[in-house]
């Protein structure tokens, strides 16, 4: 599976049934070549989607949703959780038979966004940036390697997992919900209470692109101190490269996850991006195989 295939899926927040159905039908017709084939559970959560290999005690939570814009009235536009838009930039929508609109964006006298189209486009239609991916030696730019980066790492995971559990969630970046559900089913169902989480971080001055993947020790919200200890002396014990990383801000599936009625420990692990949420995010390829890595690592020593 190439990671440009999957970062030019449309699938933001609310419309993630696209991204399942690729993820899916890919897994159904090569998971017969993995170590392990996984058992595949998409009935009855909604467009979440969880592999099952082996007897699994860890589970890896990824999101697959992405921002975007939904249209309101009169081509006006609103955001689909946190969207770094540009006017340079484009949108396109995608229509159950797979047919793509582009369209040019201006902001009106209230500086807020809309389309520049003859026609009314339909109130209610998802929108995301138009797909544009582009590879120079290490480098990758792309809209949405959040967290599409973490959902290839996943899929380049799958094929050597033996035990484990990769759980593909919807709703992400705009208001979550997902997580909250699954893992109750989880937990009651497989016993399993300790979670990683894989997505993408944003760079900062002390994390950086090419220093390695990101463990987080906390952002708007803490994980147990002692599990992300742990997941910190196990990667250090196997000599992985990575960075550490202490905001106020921001989120992840790990977030839901500690809101639930279950009692599960979580970490963050994850990539920094340069552009997050733009029309063209950036990460280094060195830092993702690092991160496949590691989720492997700490698969099999939690």
């Amino acid at each position: 599976m190439r990671l440009e295939d999957i970062c030019r899926v449309h699938g933001p927040s609310g419309s993630e049934w696209r991204i399942k159905d690729f993820i899916k039908d890919y897994v159904e017709k090569n998971s017969h070549n993995w170590l392990v084939k996984p058992k595949l559970i998409a009935g009855n959560i909604k467009d979440n989607l969880i592999l099952v290999f082996g007897k699994p005690d860890t589970v890896i939570f990824c999101h697959y949703d992405t921002t975007g814009y939904t249209v309101r009235y009169d081509n006006n536009v609103i955001s689909i959780g946190s969207p770094d838009i540009r006017e340079t930039d484009k949108l396109r929508s995608v229509d159950n038979a797979g047919k793509e609109k582009v369209y040019k964006i201006s902001r009106n006298e209230d500086n807020k966004f809309f389309l520049k189209s003859k026609n009314i486009v339909t109130p209610g239609t998802a929108l995301s940036f138009v797909p544009s991916f582009t590879e120079v030696r290490n480098i990758v730019t792309s809209p949405y390697l959040d967290n599409r980066a973490g959902v290839w790492a996943c899929m380049e995971l799958a094929q050597t997992m033996k035990n484990g559990m990769i759980v593909f969630t919807a709703y992400e970046e705009h208001g979550g919900g997902s997580v909250e559900f699954l893992a109750p089913f989880i937990y009651n169902e497989y016993r399993i209470n300790k979670a990683l989480i894989c997505d993408m971080t944003w760079q900062s001055e002390h994390v950086v692109s090419g220093k390695g993947m990101v463990v987080s020790l906390r952002d708007k919200y803490i994980p147990r101190q002692k599990f992300t200890e742990k997941v910190c002396e196990i990667l250090f014990k196997h000599k992985v490269r990575f960075q550490t990383e202490v905001e106020g801000s921001g989120s992840s599936d790990g977030g839901y996850l500690q809101k639930c009625s279950v009692p599960f420990d979580w970490c963050f692990t994850g990539v920094a991006l340069g552009g997050m949420h733009s029309s063209a995010e950036t990460l280094d390829k060195r830092d993702l195989k690092i991160l496949i890595d590691s989720l492997k690592i700490l698969c099999e020593n939690l």
